[in-house]
């Protein structure tokens, strides 16, 4: 019996549990901080009505298979070794703890009520029944599921692969160099560098091309891959080992329902078992979606084609849900609404979140939430906003779907909703980061008004410290001051936070330090001779060469603080840092104080404009009809 099992009142319980499964679950995703301070995310499973069953608190969670009982991996924090473990469960389908594994034992998959593991001390796999019994000993260097009630696995006496049956004997003798699990009636295997079909007794059909790789039989097909060239190119042959198509394309998954996705030219698209092209190559991305539908995703949104290709819902979605009802939940621009089988959209997407599909109580749905803006004795209702943020200075961000765009104080759109990512600064600058088709990225400068300063100029900047922030161009680094206007020329190949008035900077492997108006006061930048080292030289002579020109061999390590910044000594191996002042006097310190990278950070409330407020009224969930139109109102929020 293996270690962990959960007490006699627990089972109890859990089987009653058992009683009402038969639901449908869906997964659904939460992301969480762990105790190490990092946010995770965690896999739950709801029913169709999006109700919780099994809650968000597993790292992953197999597929239960028409089964009572599936595994879940946890990510948990050991506070003995201070560290995110694994740890693996058995659960029943109502969320249930059915019992845990012991620590050294790894589950890999379950197949006909057992589950293969990996034993992690021996190094050795076996095989446990769903209540956690050992029912084939921990002896096979590696092994497969169990399918037609026979898995394979190598004997480790002779390094060859057999098949075994539910009580670990040997069924098929390990003769093979490789072996696969059972589909379909027959397994690949591999012996003196041929390939061969394997039925449940052991006989033998080759394969007659000479292929790289051989792959499982699905719907009476497997596909092969062959390297030709540089390439691994795949194919497919029948269950008679006899070539259908020879390998010619980048990649091919197994049939489904009778067609198979297809990669060329890295598109995607789908073929028949004939070999046809049913849905030609046009696609980034190709899925089964249902018994009448392909789900395809075409620069980054989704649409759905017909079985014979035909588009039923353009590329225009960034994600579709299954149908129910003759309706499926579509999600553009941050709002959930609902398709037809014609792909007509006949409820728009207005909603802010849906759970499950139609049911004959309707769909339930959940009211976007309204976004108000108070500024005195005015009260101005925003549009349908995902998301509305504080304002800062005459300016409030804004988000719809995954974008930001930027508000004015009257409530008005002063950019569009394009950006990923904007950046405050006190000094009063916005900087907003747009992805480029070419998937580079550049920053755009705003006031705190809105007002646009330089548009896509900049490929990085940093937040602004002591009014000044430094930017890059493809010339290199500069900085910018509270207007937005340069100090300096972008040239730098990197650069430090202002602190007390300077800045390190570096131009090739040399630095030194500017002001805030630009000027190099501590330049570094002169092609400094390095000691004769033909002759032998004593302290006193580095000492003067130093003296000379301070700045050779020194590499910044700190802000300047209280007249003095951190450097090192590149010449000499130090144990401390030595001290830079202001005229670029190198002096032995070990009290000065280290970079630490941290610019001006804004605090909650120390920038925000008190006197322009944002509300926020949460929506509510609502039952609507297939029209559209709400037929019951929930108090639940």
């Amino acid at each position: 019996m293996m270690a962990g099992r959960i007490t006699l009142c627990f089972l109890l319980v859990s089987m009653q549990a058992l009683a009402q499964q038969g639901a449908e679950l869906l997964r659904f995703t939460k992301e969480k901080q762990a105790a190490d301070g990092q946010v995770y995310l965690y896999t739950g499973m709801q029913d169709t009505q999006g109700n919780e069953i099994i809650p968000a608190l597993y790292d992953y969670i197999w597929d239960f298979g028409g089964d009572s009982l599936t595994l879940a991996r946890k990510l948990q924090w050991n506070p003995i070794t201070g560290a995110m473990e694994f740890a693996y469960q058995v659960i029943t389908q109502n969320g249930f703890l059915y019992f845990d594994f012991a620590k050294h034992l790894e589950p890999i998959n379950k197949k006909d009520g057992l589950i293969l593991c990996l034993n992690l001390k021996s190094k050795l796999y076996g095989y446990l029944d769903m209540q956690g019994n050992t029912k084939i000993k921990f002896k096979y260097s590696k092994a497969g599921l169990f399918n037609q009630g026979l898995a394979y696995a190598e004997n480790l006496s002779n390094g060859k692969d057999g098949y075994i049956n539910r009580s670990g004997r040997w069924i098929i003798q390990p003769t093979f160099d490789e072996a696969f699990d059972f589909s379909d009636g027959l397994a690949v295997i591999k012996q003196d560098n041929r390939w061969y079909f394997s039925d449940t007794l052991g006989k033998l059909k080759p394969i007659v091309g000479r292929y790289t790789d051989v792959f499982q039989i699905h719907e009476g097909f497997a596909v092969v891959r062959q390297q030709k060239a540089d390439s691994l190119l795949y194919g497919f042959i029948n269950r008679n080992g006899q070539e259908v198509l020879s390998p010619r394309f980048e990649f091919l998954d197994n049939f489904e329902q009778g067609t198979a996705v297809f990669q060329d030219h890295k598109r995607t698209g789908m073929l028949d078992t004939l070999g046809n092209v049913v849905v030609k190559p046009l696609y980034d991305e190709l899925y089964r979606f249902d018994q009448q539908h392909y789900l395809f995703q075409l620069n980054g949104l989704q649409g759905l084609l017909r079985l014979d290709g035909t588009v039923v819902i353009p590329a225009r979605y960034s994600a579709i849900g299954y149908f129910s009802e003759g309706l499926c939940p579509v999600y553009r621009s941050g709002k959930w609404g609902f398709a037809d089988t014609s792909g007509a959209e006949v409820i728009p997407c207005d909603f802010a979140a849906i759970q499950g599909g139609f049911t004959s109580a309707g769909a339930r749905v959940r009211i976007a939430d309204k976004w108000w803006i108070v500024k005195g004795n005015d009260t101005l209702e925003l549009p349908s906003y995902d998301e509305v943020l504080p304002y800062f200075g005459q300016t409030a961000p804004f988000r719809i779907a995954n974008h930001w765009g930027l508000l004015n104080e009257y409530g008005e759109e002063s950019t569009e909703a394009h950006f990923d990512e904007l950046v405050f600064n006190k000094n009063g600058l916005i900087f907003a980061r747009f992805r480029q088709t070419d998937s580079t990225n550049t920053w755009s400068v705003f006031s705190s008004s809105g007002k646009l300063i330089d548009d896509a100029k900049y490929t990085a900047v940093s937040r602004s410290s002591e009014g000044i922030a430094a930017v890059r161009t493809n010339a290199g680094w500069g900085f910018i001051d509270a207007s937005g206007i340069p100090i300096c020329s972008p040239h730098y190949s990197a650069v430090r936070n202002f602190s007390e008035g300077r800045a390190a900077v570096q131009m090739k492997d040399q630095w030194g330090f500017i002001t805030a108006n630009g000027n190099e006061e501590i330049p570094v930048f002169i092609p400094i001779p390095g000691p004769d080292t033909t002759q032998s030289l004593s302290l006193d002579s580095v000492s003067q060469i130093r003296e000379t020109f301070p700045l050779f061999g020194l590499w910044p390590e700190g802000d300047f603080k209280n007249n003095c910044a951190c450097v090192s000594d590149l010449l000499i191996k130090q144990e401390h840092f030595n001290c830079i002042n202001r005229i670029g006097k190198v002096t032995e310190s070990v009290g000065c104080t280290p970079y630490t990278k941290q610019a001006d950070q804004l605090a909650a409330g120390d920038f925000t404009n008190r006197l322009i407020q944002i509300i926020r009224q949460p929506g509510s969930w609502v039952n609507i009809n297939h029209q559209g139109q709400i037929i019951a109102v929930e108090n639940k929020q």
